[in-house]
């Protein structure tokens, strides 16, 4: 079992969800939590080097991205995907944000 680190950003982001995606967003973190590096598709996804999606599917799409440091998940940064690709803008801050943590 790993322990989560979640971003201040990340709790005011899930704050803003409507409730049946929070709950959605807590069972994801949830696996996450119990599962680690061994949560599979389409839980989660690798997407860049030292980067994973956590995917919430429900009315919109939300991802939170997340890295790994020894036992711990840093959860980084959330937002509504709204087309195919991870806005370039979402990755630079989750890749600063974790720099900052990891």
């Amino acid at each position: 079992m790993t322990s989560l680190s979640i971003h201040h950003s990340v709790r005011k982001f899930l704050k803003t969800l409507p409730p049946d995606l929070k709950s959605k967003a807590t069972e994801q973190l949830d696996a996450l939590e119990m599962f680690g590096r061994l949560l599979p598709p389409p839980d989660s996804k690798k997407v860049a080097a030292n980067l994973f999606e956590l995917r919430i599917q429900g009315s919109v799409q939300v991802r939170l991205l997340y890295g790994f440091s020894g036992d711990t998940v840093y959860i980084v940064n959330g937002f509504v995907k709204k087309s195919n690709k991870i806005p370039p803008r979402e990755l630079r801050t989750a890749h600063r944000r974790f720099g900052e943590l990891a």
